[in-house]
């Protein structure tokens, strides 16, 4: 989890932006670490605030992360999109200090010779924020995606779809082919296990189905007490129905 004086950039992915507008290539931010429960670990807590004419724009997250290695009261974080250089003090366990972000040159680069345009520096920084790997962008176009977006992959890593979670899907043969797909199986919960379980009790629903499923509390130990009791061809219609009804 932890390379050099980086922290690992998953560490970034349960970060959230809403939408922020600042300064083109101008970002930056408070940070302080606490010790944590954990031994080897500390609660490091990131805030950003930018305000203009249009209204205030902040966010700030907590996560428990690996200590990180401090150099001259200095680490890093470091991902695809660009490096977040923080700088403080630390005291007793404790620390606090500013970050600032720093684009990595050669993404624009990288994500055009995948096929997407380049992104705009608020994409880019938002895209560092939410931790995307261009290893996503790879699983994607593995997948046989059309090109998305710089946006669009900004929606992807808000919503924490990795290529881990794209790959997975492929090697399983649901292959939904938008983003709008993908963003709306992850946010309601939809996961590869979930997936897997119900393909080897012989379904292979649609993404819709997925969603409803889901939603309605089809999980797959449910499905297995069905079958339990003999119910072994329901279909997804049928197993919403009869959970719905509190069986």
């Amino acid at each position: 989890m932890q390379r050099a004086i980086t922290f690992s950039c998953s560490l970034l992915l349960v970060l959230s932006l809403i939408t922020c507008v600042a300064r083109a290539d101008s970002y930056s931010g408070t940070w302080s670490i606490t010790p944590s429960s954990k031994a080897g670990q500390v609660q490091l807590e990131l805030r950003y605030r930018h305000a203009d004419a249009h209204g205030d724009e902040e966010w700030e997250d907590s996560h428990t992360v690996p200590a990180p290695q401090v150099r001259n009261n200095a680490f890093t974080i470091a991902t695809d999109a660009g490096d977040f250089h923080a700088q403080g003090t630390f005291s007793g366990g404790n620390g606090g200090g500013t970050w600032t972000f720093v684009p990595n040159a050669n993404f624009a680069r990288e994500l055009q010779r995948r096929g997407v345009n380049a992104p705009s520096g608020q994409d880019q920084f938002e895209l560092a924020i939410s931790g995307f790997k261009l290893s996503t962008l790879d699983a994607l176009n593995a997948a046989g995606f059309a090109h998305p977006s710089a946006h669009d992959l900004v929606r992807l890593a808000n919503h924490g779809v990795t290529g881990d979670y794209v790959a997975a899907m492929k090697g399983l043969n649901f292959n939904p082919k938008t983003v709008d797909s993908l963003i709306r199986l992850r946010d309601h919960g939809v996961s590869v296990d979930y997936m897997r379980g119900l393909q080897q009790l012989g379904y292979n629903p649609s993404a819709e189905e997925l969603v409803r499923l889901a939603d309605h509390g089809v999980t797959v130990d449910f499905v297995k007490r069905m079958r339990s009791h003999g119910y072994t061809r329901l279909s997804a219609d049928d197993l919403i129905r009869l959970r719905d009804h509190g069986f």
